[in-house]
């Protein structure tokens, strides 16, 4: 009986030091399982880290190339770069470090190894190690050329060229308020302007309200003060004759048909129309003309009526109001004159204002074939004076670069070429 109990025991403590060993063993195994896996994320960290270790030397290897050339013998000095994994060159931020080895040069190729590694304290983790063969060769890469504009200088003969000419000083300069009115010079100014201070501040007004790139030819400084613009007097012998001149009709009154509704033909046929006295004239709605109109007041539009040819305001304000279609197929002068009917003209000191309380869809097209149809309006006397403030010349069809008198600016200088080390192989070595 005490011989079973014994054995019972015996047995009992058998299999319980048997579990005990299992669970160890399971215990030692994962341990070692997890350090495994341990091991093997790090090596796989390892690596990751070494080739970008690699790759920045390589990188940097090329950016001092490219920079400074090659020198077979003083390379290493002269880029900061080690050769061995003896004193290995470190990766700026972290435990990378890298080492080159020039294996072949000629006087357009470079060929190279690459290595990556992690270091540890003082030691390299060679498992982590990582070696890239890379092929580097010399080639001219083409520049550039420059930009150039013919671009009007504003000298006698060449006139304004814009299709709006704010003559003198610019009091006051409104913005159209709609984003589809446009002003187009056709190859020259669209808008120009007597003073580089005016020009600068009408375009950085175009420019705060986002409207710059509606104005195609931008605005210029033109000098006025070289043609007929110069000199009032010659301003009132142009008037004076274009008055002389055959059909011409001038007075103090606008007469019915110099604006009509569009849709009549009588607005295709070009006249001379100069209003005298120093009154404020308005056009309407679908009113339209042709042919040349002086106003010695200001002038207003409403509803964006439209004009083709020449329309020269002397009173110093031109008004746009409202909006719609229309505007002008020519080219428009703005002036601050005193116009007596008696003595001397001369220039009022108040400058010049464009006002715009509208705009529409309108579009100011500066255009030569109009203009030229309504000078042949002229006379000889007129259009002689006239020859010296115009912009279009030899009968162009279409916009001016103001005449033959134009200068070629670079717009943008371009590139050089230049030699240059790019990379033809890459690849990495598996150890």
């Amino acid at each position: 009986m005490n011989t079973n109990i014994q054995q019972q025991k015996g047995v009992a403590l058998v299999i319980s030091l048997i579990l005990l060993l299992v669970a160890t063993l399971v215990t030692v195994l994962g341990m070692q399982g997890s350090r495994m896996q341990e091991r093997m994320s790090s090596n796989q960290n390892n690596k990751a880290l070494s080739a970008m270790a690699a790759e920045y030397g390589a990188s940097h290897f090329l950016a001092e190339l490219r920079e400074n050339g090659f020198n077979a013998a003083t390379w290493a000095e002269d880029m900061g770069i080690a050769t061995s994994g003896i004193n290995p060159t470190p990766v700026p931020d972290g435990n990378g470090v890298y080492w080159i080895d020039v294996v072949n040069v000629s006087p357009i190729t470079v060929e190279m190894n690459v290595f990556g590694a992690i270091r540890e304290g003082e030691d390299i983790d060679n498992l982590a190690l990582t070696q890239l063969r890379i092929s580097l060769r010399r080639e001219f890469i083409p520049g550039t050329p420059p930009t150039t504009e013919e671009v009007p200088t504003g000298t006698p003969g060449g006139g304004s060229g814009g299709a709006i000419n704010l003559v003198g000083n610019v009091a006051e300069f409104k913005v159209p308020n709609s984003n589809s009115f446009q002003v187009n010079g056709q190859g020259g100014p669209a808008l120009g302007t007597g003073r580089g201070g005016d020009r600068d501040d009408i375009l950085a007004e175009l420019i705060k309200e986002g409207r710059d790139h509606n104005y195609i030819g931008g605005v210029q400084e033109i000098d006025y003060n070289a043609g007929l613009w110069g000199d009032p007097a010659q301003v009132k012998s142009f008037v004076d004759a274009v008055c002389s001149s055959s059909g011409a009709r001038c007075g103090n009154t606008v007469p019915n048909d110099t604006v009509v509704n569009k849709n009549n033909a009588a607005s295709q046929q070009h006249k001379i129309t100069v209003v005298r006295g120093d009154a404020a004239i308005e056009f309407k709605g679908n009113d339209t003309g042709s042919g040349i109109l002086i106003v010695e007041g200001n002038l207003t539009t409403k509803g964006t009526p439209s004009w083709n040819g020449l329309v020269i305001v002397l009173g110093g304000t031109f008004s746009i109001g409202g909006g719609g279609n229309g505007g002008l197929e020519g080219s428009m002068y703005v002036l601050n004159m005193n116009t007596p009917s008696s003595g001397e003209w001369s220039y009022r000191s108040t400058g010049v204002t464009f006002d715009s309380k509208g705009g529409g869809t309108a579009l100011f097209n500066h255009n030569c074939q109009q203009i030229n149809q309504a000078l042949g309006l002229l006379n000889e006397t007129a259009r002689t004076l006239w020859a010296n403030a115009d912009s279009c010349s030899n009968n162009q069809s279409g916009g001016g670069t103001g005449g033959s008198e134009t200068e070629t600016i670079i717009t943008d200088p371009g590139t050089p070429g230049e030699w240059r080390y790019d990379v033809v192989t890459w690849s990495e070595v598996l150890n």
